[in-house]
């Protein structure tokens, strides 16, 4: 991720002492789920259950079980976890 400042270069063909990217893991727990188009930033966690609706930017780590949408992501509600009950029978 650039910031786009003007101070860089960007692009992979450059040498990274030009450049001033930073990059990490995102992580997408259990039953997490990513919209179309939706964009998560570097070092931020999905958690079990959490929702990011499409064509969002989610640029924070996400509570447990919730729907979040918008640019940034806003967590707009609970979201049940039923589905557990459902996936501890098979």
């Amino acid at each position: 991720m650039d910031d786009f400042g003007g101070d860089f270069l960007i692009g992979p063909i450059h040498d990274k002492r030009l450049t001033n990217v930073a990059g990490g893991k995102v992580v997408l727990r259990r039953y997490a789920q990513v919209g179309a188009g939706a964009l998560v930033f570097p070092n931020v966690e999905i958690k079990e259950g959490a929702v990011i609706g499409a064509f969002s930017l989610a640029n924070k780590t996400t509570e447990p079980w919730s729907v979040y949408a918008g640019i940034p992501a806003k967590k707009i509600k609970e979201r049940k976890n039923g589905l557990l009950a459902l996936v501890s029978n098979l």
